[in-house]
């Protein structure tokens, strides 16, 4: 079910960009649950790499207002991988962004 999954996000993401663009939301946001979908499926390195293409869009941010879902999750994932120091500088930027918006 999960490689299906995959499957169909990486289609989809072949087409948005071909059709929207690299720098679409749309395309952006594939981008974004290709990053989730790898978490789950203990992808790390991929889905930080999708993770950061999101935090790249400023445009995506502002529309889907997840900013400090992506760093959330970035940090959990330098927590699944054992790297302490980004794991606590994805988690301060989490609080940074909730708390001044930065």
């Amino acid at each position: 079910m999960i490689i299906i999954l995959i499957f169909f996000l990486l289609n989809a993401l072949y087409i948005r960009k071909l059709t929207l663009g690299e720098n679409d939301i749309d395309t952006i946001h594939t981008y974004y649950n290709l990053g989730k979908v790898s978490k789950n499926l203990k992808k790390y390195n991929d889905a930080l790499q999708y993770f950061e293409i999101c935090l790249k869009n400023d445009e995506y941010l502002i529309q889907k207002n997840n900013r400090s879902d992506i760093y959330e999750k970035m940090s959990s994932v330098y927590k699944k991988i054992g790297n302490k120091e980004k794991e606590l500088e994805f988690a301060q930027k989490q609080f940074d962004y909730i708390l001044y918006g930065i």
